[in-house]
């Protein structure tokens, strides 16, 4: 199930995106690490789109 990251803690939300790309490193799928860590796999692909352009710890720090 998907929740509204924007609602959680900024730490909290730090910790989704660093875990998302950590698990995108391992090859994981989209789909498979936003039911992992609560998002749509949409925003996955956001954060891993920003990270390639940006680098991980821009992706991580959001904004």
């Amino acid at each position: 199930m998907t929740s509204d990251a924007r609602s959680l803690s900024p730490l909290e939300q730090r910790e989704k995106r660093a875990i998302a790309l950590r698990m995108r490193e391992q090859g994981y799928t989209y789909r498979a690490i936003g039911e992992a860590v609560g998002v749509h796999l949409r925003t996955v692909a956001h954060w891993v789109e920003v990270a390639q352009r940006q680098g991980k710890s821009a992706a991580i720090e959001g904004g």
